[in-house]
């Protein structure tokens, strides 16, 4: 009996592992060729060129190509999305390398399979040439009498082609290369407008409420990736280039904010104080927003010139007398630099730490190395001056004249005078400038 027991168990157990065979292995999508056509060195802005191969036991979903820097940032990709196909054959397949400002080096094509049991990827080296800098054009701004922002380009003798027109007045703008928008801010219309530079259409706006006795935009700087205004007497606001808000930092209701200066974790305020009429010097952390110090100085006007070596240069202006400062914005240390006997009124940064600086109709150059030096006499007081870092042109707006300035050779190049009233010369580059030397 014991026997046919043990028969009995052995069978069954024989009837149940036989009827239980292992799962087969499931082979994930493979890339059986990959490889790059272009021959040579490719360029920012060229069409990349390759052939791809993919099979799969499994439906393939979606293939996505990415080029990415050394350290593994995606700078680019495009998905092409299959239907439950398990070869994917492409070949002279395109893949535009959109981005004016990639730097020359050697970039990773990735290729990446989806398949319903799993993955592959397969990486290619890419050496790349950045495009070549260039100014693509040069844009400005004017109003009228009627609060209408005119907009358009200048050649190189300062011949004027409008493009647009926008209702409201003008405090300042930037133009952007990588995506050819052009931002506008207005004072008295409240308005932050975005607009494209291809179709002159609005891409997004933020407006504000227009309540005397102020306006509302008391200050705006416009960066390489953010748009920066001060509302008063609420807060100082930063938008990406889509037009989503990234910074908010609240005002106190006893100064108001008249200039910014921002480096890569500080927004630098200049404020004015309405029980003193003073000057104060005011630093937000840019990615909380919180106040970090602000102290009150004695100056009638601050100018903010720059950053060199981790230090905010600034003037400090009274009745008959503007002094240079350098100012540490983390240790609050604060050296002079230079004294003028005279009244400082704007700055704008030149090239290799040099900053231009005005008084009225004269133009000065400030360097560290050999103090200030007296330019060029204007026939009107400078309201507005923009330099073009490449080929060493500073533009002035002095009255209705524009002026092209060779920084190089000390001369006026040219000249124009317009009948409405210039606000801002805008350099447009072919990709985007912006180093410490550019603020």
């Amino acid at each position: 009996m014991k026997i046919i027991i043990a028969i009995a168990v052995f069978l069954f157990f024989i009837l149940v592992f036989s009827g239980c065979s292992e799962d087969p292995v499931q082979q994930p999508p493979e890339i059986s060729f990959f490889r790059v056509i272009n021959s040579g060195t490719l360029y920012a802005l060229d069409t990349l060129k390759f052939d791809l191969v993919v099979q799969s036991e499994y439906p393939v979903s979606s293939l996505k190509m990415s080029l990415k820097s050394n350290e593994g940032t995606v700078l680019l990709s495009h998905v092409w999305n299959q239907e439950n196909s398990h070869e994917i054959t492409l070949y002279d397949e395109a893949f535009l390398l959109s981005r004016k400002d990639l730097e020359t080096g050697t970039y990773m094509l990735e290729a990446y399979v989806y398949a319903e049991n799993g993955t592959a990827k397969d990486i290619r080296d890419v050496p790349l040439v950045a495009l070549a800098p260039e100014v693509e054009r040069v844009i400005l701004v004017c109003h009228n009498n009627e609060l209408t922002t005119t907009i358009g380009v200048l050649d190189s003798d300062l011949s004027f082609s409008e493009m647009f027109s926008l209702n409201g007045d003008f405090l300042d703008a930037y133009a952007d290369s990588d995506d050819e928008f052009l931002y506008t801010v207005g004072s008295m219309s409240g308005n932050l407008i975005c607009t494209s530079l291809k179709t002159f259409e609005e891409v997004w706006q933020y407006g504000v409420d227009t309540n005397p006795p102020f306006p509302k935009f008391r200050a705006a700087l416009l960066s390489e990736d953010h748009i920066w205004v001060s509302i008063h007497p609420d807060y100082i606001l930063g938008f990406d280039k889509i037009g989503v808000e990234k910074f908010r930092a609240n005002l106190s209701t006893e100064r108001y904010p008249e200039s910014m200066i921002i480096d890569d974790n500080l927004v630098v305020v200049e404020e004015f104080s309405k029980a003193t009429a003073k000057k104060s010097l005011s630093r937000w952390w840019r990615v909380s927003g919180a106040l970090m110090e602000s102290h009150e100085t004695f100056a009638d006007d601050l100018i903010l010139m720059g950053f060199h070596d981790n230090e905010l240069y600034y003037a400090e202006v009274n009745d008959a007398i503007s002094s240079i400062y350098a100012i540490d914005l983390y240790y609050n240390s604060r050296r002079w630099l230079f004294d003028y006997q005279g009244v400082f009124k704007m700055s704008c940064r030149g090239s290799n730490g040099t900053y231009f600086l005005t008084s009225g109709p004269d133009l000065y150059v400030y360097s560290p190395d050999y103090s200030v030096e007296f330019r060029h006499t204007f026939h009107q007081p400078v309201e507005s001056m923009t330099y073009d870092n490449l080929n060493a042109i500073l533009y002035v707006i002095a009255g209705n004249a524009v002026f092209k300035y060779s920084t190089a050779q000390n001369i006026v190049e040219k000249t124009n005078t317009f009948d409405a009233s210039p606000d801002k010369v805008v350099i447009q580059y072919n990709r985007n400038l912006f180093t410490s030397e550019m603020y």
